[in-house]
């Protein structure tokens, strides 16, 4: 039985040197890519600035509800995917920003409302 295990491009690397290890110009380029891909990517002041003010954006919106809000109805107000409105609201619960509400329903999604 073959499980679905998702194999990172460092990985990719790592086989390719091991299946030729005999031929030095690959083994020296995997050894290239593999330390390029061990290095944790660092944001630029542009990008950590772009997200905190779309995160301000987020915020003040939902300020603005008078009602809790799923992240779909979020991403379709801010005209983004449910997914970026969710990282975002997401965050601001782990900040203290926002909260969870419960709707008392498990089967329901997730309603966030300002803390």
């Amino acid at each position: 039985m073959e499980t679905n295990v998702k194999v990172t491009r460092k990985d990719l690397f790592a086989r390719i040197r091991e299946a030729m290890s005999n031929d030095a110009e690959v083994v020296e380029m995997c050894d290239k890519y593999i330390a390029q891909l061990s290095k944790p990517r660092k944001k630029s002041n542009a990008e950590v600035e772009a997200m905190n003010n779309w995160r301000q954006c987020v915020l003040t919106w939902l300020a603005e509800q008078e009602e809790p809000v799923t992240q779909a109805i979020a991403g379709a107000a801010l005209e983004v995917t449910p997914a970026k409105a969710g990282a975002a609201l997401r965050w601001l619960v782990g900040e203290g920003y926002a909260v969870v509400v419960d709707t008392g329903n498990k089967k329901d999604p997730k309603h966030y409302a300002l803390a």
